[in-house]
């Protein structure tokens, strides 16, 4: 029998192989159907070097265009993508009954974006702010969102209308979230009374561009509620809150955690993962935020550190250790930002994390070239 080595993009994330895998001296290792449920457990696999029977990758038919190319990367989709859902919350203002379509495919691109690199997804959630806040918050929900469904070994045709609740749940009160933004004063009645209905009403627009979708509509209306009562609109519990409302209430609180506000800085990923350890199961449900400290690990993508040989850098991806994660120094031990960023393993001594650290302002990052992109 012969056999050829697996690429990764051989292999997709949740779906069954279509092939048996085998190693290099042809032992089975994985049977056909068998599922690879995330990211770090095919990498892993792969560093062992899998096989299969059949033509090579490169002589088979190339069907799927490449997500990103040479001259692009997870961020610039991450991007175009912020850049459509602004004119798809245009749309839901104007009853445009195109526009659940357009939502599904943002969605989809959500869901090929955390499958081809989702430790440049989650770096996202953690350093991309450029955007206004209506636009950036949601997007960052929903690549929550997917992570976490994901983990829950969720289908991704089960997913998708999570992230499309996580993207629209705000839809009617995205004007007051803006200026919400930048108010140090305490809310008014009124404001509060926009923030407490705001769910309901988002329902009602999105029923009026003909979405009818009940885990959507379900996640929408529910995702402020709380397990323990204390949410709105309706109060409910915990075992009236539908799983998509949970898992959107938890990507949202750690998202809010992470931007900066009039009356307060930004947290850390750590302080945020924090706060959810020491709240888990009074507001949010305790396994969806176990689970999702779990994935995202103690540093995760876009955290900021300092080394032990003194340089400055982010996490740009997670290692089987959580411990242990790759990072790339952007700013030496003297101060001085290097002109090329250096790629770290901190499972190496002198590389080791000594603690957290924040971004230095008077340097721009640029995140494809952090992320090997360019």
């Amino acid at each position: 029998m012969s056999i050829f080595k697996i690429s990764s993009s051989e292999i997709q994330i949740g779906k069954p192989l279509s092939w048996t895998v085998y190693d290099a001296n042809g032992k089975v290792l994985l049977k056909m159907g068998t599922v690879i449920n995330s990211q770090r457990q095919l990498e892993a696999l792969l560093a062992r070097g899998l096989y299969r029977s059949g033509k090579p990758a490169s002589e088979a038919p190339q069907k799927k265009k490449k997500l990103v190319d040479d001259n692009s990367s997870p961020f610039d989709l991450f991007n175009d993508i912020a850049f459509r859902l602004k004119h798809v919350f245009e749309g839901i203002l104007r009853q445009d009954k195109e526009t659940p379509k357009r939502i599904v495919r943002l969605c989809r691109d959500i869901q090929e974006l955390c499958e081809f690199d989702v430790d440049a997804a989650l770096g996202a959630v953690h350093v991309v702010h450029g955007h206004p806040y209506t636009i950036y918050h949601p997007l960052h929900i929903a690549v929550v969102c997917e992570i976490i469904g994901q983990a829950l070994k969720q289908p991704a045709n089960e997913r998708l209308p999570i992230i499309a609740a996580a993207l629209t749940g705000n839809i009617a009160m995205n004007e007051l979230q803006e200026l919400l933004q930048q108010q140090s004063s305490p809310l008014t009645e009124e404001q509060r009374s926009e923030i407490n209905t705001h769910p309901r009403k988002s329902v009602e627009m999105l029923e009026a561009v003909g979405v009818n979708d009940k885990i959507w509509l379900d996640g929408v209306l529910q995702h402020h509620e709380m397990i323990d009562g204390s949410g709105y609109p309706d109060g409910i519990t915990d075992k009236d809150i539908s799983l998509g409302a949970k898992i959107i209430a938890v990507a949202d609180k750690y998202s809010a955690l992470l931007s900066p506000r009039a009356y307060r800085e930004s947290l850390t990923a750590q302080e945020a993962l924090r706060q959810f350890f020491v709240e888990k199961g009074q507001q949010y449900d305790e396994k969806l935020s176990m689970l999702f400290i779990k994935e995202l690990g103690i540093f995760p993508p876009g955290a900021f550190v300092k080394l032990k040989n003194g340089e400055i850098a982010i996490v740009i991806k997670r290692g089987d250790n959580t411990l242990f994660p790759i990072v790339c120094s952007y700013i030496a031990d003297d101060g001085s930002s290097y002109s090329t960023p250096m790629k770290r393993d901190t499972n190496i001594k002198e590389f080791g994390i000594d603690s957290v650290s924040e971004p230095d302002k008077r340097i721009p990052l640029n995140l494809r070239v952090l992320w090997g992109y360019s």
